[in-house]
């Protein structure tokens, strides 16, 4: 789970909904173990030892182009990932 601060400066768990299929679930790291994401989805990936890289997901039945790709390279080692946040408003 992610720890989420208001601009306010409260903490909180915060439940985050799905655009596409209405599900609520806890903002923060998925582990892949769990849950991968969808095919051609942007997400933020953490490999341990590496740190974090913005990737896309690609599903794939010619090995070896199944799984996360950053700059058109396979990333190996990833644990978690975590949706992308959405854009800024317009002000």
């Amino acid at each position: 789970m992610t720890d989420i601060v208001c601009k306010c400066g409260v903490s909180r768990l915060e439940d985050v909904q799905c655009a596409e299929c209405g599900e609520y679930f806890k903002a923060g790291w998925i582990p892949v173990s769990e849950r991968l994401p969808k095919q051609a989805q942007h997400v933020i990936v953490n490999i341990p030892g590496m740190g974090f890289d913005i990737a896309l997901y690609v599903i794939c039945k010619q090995l070896p182009f199944d799984g996360f790709h950053a700059g058109g390279i396979k990333l190996v080692g990833v644990t978690h990932w975590m949706p992308l946040p959405p854009p800024p408003e317009a002000s």
